[in-house]
């Protein structure tokens, strides 16, 4: 079915059908309404984060690493554990990772058994994210567009990966509402 027009005294369209259809005003205004009401916890789950216009990070789930030791030891023999590397960590940088200035967040709130750490970027060399791994010391790294602004984290306190809670969800944006 189509969206009515509530112009005027009444509204007309057509229905799935293609039967036509007049609404009056108070008819349409329910309508609305009941719209409203079902596209609501749509707009609270895509705007649930300061950041409205959102963009998520996307740090892959997994990874998969071959490692290789260095120097083996006399009398040892290596090999590897068949463990995913998932992902477990992220930090945010202001400029390359490489310089080591990471950003602590500007706010923080538990709620039950999840916590939302939020930052607000404000430095003009550029955001970086770091995508930290389980069993391994490879991370991945991105900078993130100029235009983002801010970045939530939500991780579920009673799941840990590595030591760390797990990471539910990462959204960045370029506008605070």
């Amino acid at each position: 079915m189509e969206v009515p027009a509530c112009l005027g005294t009444e509204a007309h369209f057509r229905s799935s059908s293609g039967e036509a259809v007049m609404l009056t005003i108070p008819a349409c205004q329910k309508w609305l309404r009941v719209a409203l009401r079902l596209l609501a916890p749509a707009a609270a789950i895509l705007c649930a984060t300061p950041y409205c216009v959102a963009q998520g990070v996307d740090c892959p789930k997994t990874i998969t690493v071959t490692e290789q030791i260095a120097s083996l030891p006399g009398g040892w023999n290596s090999g590897q554990e068949a463990l995913p590397h998932r992902f477990a960590s992220i930090t945010f940088f202001d400029g390359p990772p490489s310089e080591s200035v990471s950003l602590p967040s500007d706010q923080q709130t538990t709620s039950g058994e999840s916590r939302t750490d939020t930052w607000h970027f404000t430095g003009s060399r550029g955001v970086w994210v770091q995508c930290g791994y389980s069993f391994t010391n490879i991370v991945l790294t991105k900078k993130l567009p100029e235009a983002i602004r801010g970045c939530t984290v939500t991780y579920n306190l009673r799941i840990s990966i590595a030591g760390m809670p797990e990471i539910k969800t990462v959204t960045c944006g370029t506008s605070a509402r």
